[in-house]
């Protein structure tokens, strides 16, 4: 590409640079100005007379790019087919904006790609939106895994908010422990997951796969125009991949549902072979999944079954969605077809239950995934879960949501979490109200599945119950309510809240904050522990551990930690609020033996916790239920120290006479994997601290107005998945007019 500057001394001089550029059919045209003792430059790509892509730079900072118009002071400085430069570059910002491609548009939502063209020019934003690594899970090659495809009104709806929305009943989901793959779906040419699905799925141990679609009439348009020789296509492939490994997303779904033309099934089969093994080699354990759809004759047939028409597309990616009309004889083909790569092969259920399928779908997908458990090896695919929301009532989504998921885990086995630390208050990402060590921050509902912490396992049984809770938490906007019938007037009840393997290599401190909400209730925690000298179970009492061992000689019991022990450590206690209602356990684990345990006669090196349950216990005295609210589990918490900054800061009064100052102003400080999410507020002079917002992000765009004043500070308070406060960084903004 050829490369044009033009400097301020001669920017005017439009007839032979406009000449120059009707002339080269490719160019990128480079504008420098000082503007205020800040050197300005544009980047303008054109190819054919069409700007393609902007950039522009402020003292070589990427900024606002639809400020570039700003640099052009006359509009007839440079004509392109009779049109200004700058009439050309408005329209093409507008249409940018139009499909989502305004990179600024970026900072605040997560938005798909729409066209071809949109997609060739995509790059990197300027902003990179903060995503949850994937957590470990223990792995089990012999594993039926579950992948469900979420297709719900057209997509992109209140997830698509990088700091969330303010809404009522929102649609949540919460039941990972059954999930392995969460696919995100929508009509768009490119569905880019929003970055609030990654992060919750992430944290629960979930990969997250995006989707590439080409569909009907426009989908023929894409292949005659991508699909036209390698060069494209390759090209195609690298901006798949770049997309994926900067949102930290870990694959695609390829769905070709259009007619394609023999002479284009070589390079729509180099096409699948090619992003496969582009998205391995850029981020290692990531899927590429094709849809039954397009045979390797170009016809558009759905299969509903691996077989020879569709397994050349198979043996180029790392696995196959089947279509949802499939009879058992296409199971058992399909089984065979494999060739030992059945647990590649994902059979479609869609719960809407539409056309000539196993059921009618709804509560009757067990039947379906029972169904294909009885072919080995072979894995499903839960089409548009959003049944649940769509078409029940709306206020009983949270029940028919748990009836649902919980139909399907009498089917799916739990999945194993792995690796320490591990923190959640179990909060579901959204909440009628914010909490904050069990004090309310704010009265307003919101959804925010970026804040979204690792769930438990939500498995019931005949007698208790493990549910989601909203209308009180410790921390975010929920926690689990645990009830159970009681028995007799000595009841005890187990329930089991996470499936794991975390082997103790270090020390490490243990706590649990609980409400009861029946009297006269007990609570433990239980771990399940393994070693080489056999299993057995270390029970986190607030008891006389010798009335417990007098009852259970099998379990081993561990005392709260004594203050000394916890001051020792530098374990960091929240403060207490205001009539704290809340109760909180700490214990301490140490592999060395060092004495700092209240039960000081076993070594844990190299011992494994693998289940950890809650037990209530006591006598009751009317009801016949046990009720606690459980707000909080802490393994191995971590403190780091972050720093706070301003930038772009914007004041200014809406009238001469007015009393309040608005102010804008865009928030920045150190990312560390540590941070779970941080709590913003802003104090102005002689008033009192107002919580402006929880984000997970490491910069938020602040939008706020205040009593006139010479200053405001903003409290950036950062905090693990836990209830550990991290220390908090204050900076004041001064208020210029």
């Amino acid at each position: 590409m050829t490369r044009l500057e033009t400097s301020e001394l001669h920017i005017y001089m439009c007839c032979s640079v406009a000449k120059l550029i009707q002339e080269i059919n490719s160019c990128q045209l480079i504008i420098k100005r000082l503007i205020e003792n800040e050197a300005h430059t544009a980047f303008i790509d054109i190819t054919a007379s069409n700007v393609i892509n902007v950039e522009l730079k402020v003292n070589d900072v990427l900024i606002d790019r639809r400020k570039i118009l700003n640099l052009f002071l006359k509009e007839n400085i440079i004509l392109l087919e009779k049109q200004s430069l700058h009439e050309i570059l408005k329209k093409f910002l507008e249409e940018e904006k139009q499909y989502a491609v305004d990179y600024n548009y970026f900072l605040d939502e997560c938005l798909p790609i729409k066209t071809l063209e949109n997609l060739a020019n995509w790059k990197p934003p300027p902003t990179k939106h903060v995503t949850a690594p994937l957590s470990k899970r223990k792995k089990d090659l012999n594993l039926i895994k579950t992948l469900i495809c979420h297709d719900m009104k057209g997509g992109y709806l209140e997830d698509r908010f990088i700091n969330g929305a303010k809404q009522d009943d929102p649609f949540f989901f919460v039941h990972w422990a059954a999930v392995d793959i969460f696919g995100y779906f929508s009509h768009n040419l490119v569905s880019i997951p929003p970055c609030s699905w990654i992060s919750a799925a992430h944290r629960n141990g979930v990969q997250v796969i995006g989707t590439f679609i080409s569909e009907w009439d426009e989908g023929v348009k894409v292949f005659e125009t991508a699909f036209s020789n390698k060069i494209l296509v390759d090209q195609l492939c690298m901006q798949l991949v770049n997309i994926a490994a900067h949102y930290n997303f870990d694959g695609w779904l390829i769905n070709i549902e259009n007619e394609v033309e023999p002479c284009q099934i070589v390079l729509l089969n180099h096409f699948v072979k090619s992003l496969t093994s582009k998205m391995h080699a850029y981020i290692p354990g990531s899927q590429v999944i094709w849809y039954d759809s397009v045979l390797k004759n170009g016809d558009l047939e759905w299969q509903n079954c691996l077989n020879e028409s569709n397994r050349a597309f198979f043996l180029n990616a790392d696995g196959i969605f089947l279509d949802y009309k499939w009879k058992e004889k296409q199971l058992i083909h399909s089984y065979l077809q494999a060739a030992g790569r059945n647990v590649d092969v994902y059979v479609g259920i869609d719960i809407f239950g539409r056309g000539d399928c196993f059921t009618k779908g709804g509560f009757m997908t067990d039947i379906c995934l029972k169904e294909i458990r009885k072919h080995d090896f072979i894995d499903c695919r839960i089409f548009a879960p959003g049944w649940v929301y769509e078409c029940l009532e709306l206020k009983e989504f949270k029940e028919n949501q748990f009836k649902f998921w919980g139909i399907l885990q009498e089917v799916i086995p739990p999945r194993i979490t792995e690796g320490l630390p591990y923190c959640s208050s179990f909060c579901p990402g959204f909440g009628n109200k914010m909490y904050r060590n069990g004090k309310i921050v704010s009265n307003d509902p919101w959804i925010n599945l970026n804040l979204q912490q690792p769930q438990p396992i939500y498995y019931p049984t005949a007698v208790n119950c493990i549910s989601l809770y909203t209308d009180d938490a410790f921390n975010g906007g929920g926690c689990l309510c645990l009830s159970g019938d009681a028995i007799d007037d000595k009841a005890l009840l187990e329930f089991n809240i996470l499936k794991t393997s975390f082997c103790l290599e270090s020390s490490c401190v243990i706590s649990y904050t609980f409400k009861p909400l029946t009297q006269n209730t007990d609570i433990a925690l239980h771990l399940d522990m393994s070693s080489d000298q056999g299993a057995y179970k270390i029970g986190l009492v607030s008891t006389d551990c010798k009335n417990k061992e007098d009852t259970n000689t099998s379990v081993k019991y561990l005392l709260p930690a004594t203050m000394d022990d916890i001051l020792k450590a530098g374990y960091k206690l929240s403060p207490s609020s205001e009539q704290q209602t809340w109760i909180r356990e700490i214990s301490f684990i140490n592999p060395l033996g060092n004495q700092t345990y209240v039960l000081n006669s076993i070594d844990f090196r190299n011992h494994t916790i693998e289940n950890i349950s809650v037990i209530l216990s006591g006598k009751i005295l009317s009801a016949k239920l046990f009720t606690v609210l459980f707000g909080e589990l802490e393994i191995l918490p971590v403190y780091p120290v972050h720093n706070l900054t301003c930038e772009k800061l914007i004041c200014k009064k809406s009238s001469v006479k007015s009393k309040t100052v608005d102010i804008e102003c865009t928030l920045k400080w150190q990312y560390n994997s540590s941070v779970f999410c941080s709590d913003i507020y802003i104090q102005s002079t002689k008033e009192a601290k107002q919580y402006v917002c929880t984000t997970n992000q490491f910069y938020y765009n602040l939008k706020c107005s205040v009593n006139l004043t010479d200053e405001i500070e903003v409290i950036l308070c950062p905090k693990s998945a836990g209830s550990e406060n991290l220390e908090a960084s204050l900076i004041k903004i001064p208020i210029k007019l």
